[in-house]
């Protein structure tokens, strides 16, 4: 006979409680082997301890219901419990991917929140500026991030917010982003000290990045950011300061993650540019604009020679010409023809990227 075993010993060996098991079973989860028709008692086959201590576990980390319901359903269609453990790893893994996102975005609406809290005061104070976070970064680099990401900036009146550079700093690093939906520039530096511990992000508006490029600062300078002005200030003297662009950034992160994933075909572009300027444009989008198709095969970079990658001429333009005023060597990520394109500095450690958004061709269409 088949052993059993009563409902307090399986909440004992799986962690989950009576009540719980009770739960599960009326929501159709977790049902008995058997129950007695008399009293109602159950009983559960000994090969349910596996699933039950699935359900224990999933429950901890916050799994939904029904995920939970799917996962028991998938591992339990094999025999003695051993279905299908890949897709069951597949909704964990979902579940977890959704927690660290949650986890990035409360950090970063906890670090506005500290700083609409910590400025309380500001909008009361007509023509202060009181700064509740201070950077201190190298002038040369500053500028040198805000030169590699200026092409990318938006001008699309329906989209402010990308009117101006992302700026998100932290204890390490000061990284800016720029973006018009066709195209996203990154670019990092330094920092060398702050008030703060938390990450906090700014969108910085194209007539201050414009005046920190035109002072072109030497030595370290102090970036100071409230919760509607952000100011520089340069060894010398200088002061930059400017309204913030209000609205919400888009999460540029995901792309990011994405970004890092990219890579099944590398090439060094340091000729690409010249590749590109040589060739007559064969090829013109729906807007008029030159395009170019890139394709790696061996190593081998070409240019509208083939089956590729088809992007803006002007932007893999801007996007290289950005690689190089860093002063790191252009590589070129490609993966398929409707994957974005990468365009990386590479110099020791990467810290600027382009990633380029794919062009249909019009002849392609259909």
């Amino acid at each position: 006979m088949t052993e059993l075993l009563g409902i307090g010993e399986l909440a004992r060996a799986s962690g989950l409680t009576v009540s719980a098991l009770r739960f599960y079973d009326r929501e159709g989860v977790l049902a008995p082997a058997v129950v007695d028709p008399a009293t109602g008692y159950r009983r559960y086959a000994a090969a349910q301890l596996r699933l039950a201590r699935l359900v224990a576990g999933m429950r901890r980390i916050g799994v939904p219901l029904a995920d939970i319901a799917v996962a028991v359903d998938h591992l339990g269609s094999g025999p003695d419990g051993d279905g299908d453990v890949a897709s069951v790893r597949g909704i964990v893994a979902g579940h977890v991917a959704r927690l660290e996102e949650g986890l990035v975005d409360a950090r970063r609406e906890a670090g506005r929140l500290m700083t609409l809290l910590a400025d309380a005061g500001d909008e009361g104070c007509a023509g202060t500026t009181t700064a509740t976070e201070e950077w201190v970064v190298d002038g040369v680099q500053l500028v040198a991030v805000l030169l590699a990401v200026r092409f990318a900036v938006g001008s699309d009146p329906d989209f402010p917010v990308l009117h101006g550079v992302l700026l998100e700093l932290d204890g390490t690093t000061c990284r800016a982003v720029a973006t018009d939906r066709f195209r996203m520039a990154v670019a990092d530096a330094p920092v060398h000290r702050r008030t703060e511990t938390a990450t906090t992000t700014a969108v910085a508006p194209t007539t201050w990045v414009g005046e920190v490029i035109a002072t072109r600062p030497t030595g370290r300078v102090r970036i100071a950011i409230s919760h509607t002005v952000i100011r520089l200030e340069t060894a010398s003297g200088d002061v930059v300061e400017e309204r913030l662009v209000p609205g919400d950034y888009p999460d540029h992160r995901r792309l990011l993650d994405h970004l890092q994933h990219l890579g099944e075909g590398e090439a060094d572009a340091s000729a690409l540019a010249t590749l590109v300027r040589a060739a007559s444009p064969r090829h013109t989008g729906e807007d008029g604009a030159d395009l170019v198709v890139l394709s790696l095969s061996d190593d081998r970079l070409s240019v509208d020679e083939g089956p590729g990658v088809a992007v803006r001429r002007e932007f893999l333009l801007d996007a290289l010409d950005a690689v190089e005023a860093s002063g790191q060597q252009p590589v070129l990520r490609l993966d398929g023809p409707i994957t974005p394109l990468v365009i990386a500095g590479r110099g020791g450690t990467e810290t600027t990227w382009s990633l380029l958004m794919p062009v249909r061709l019009p002849d392609r269409a259909g």
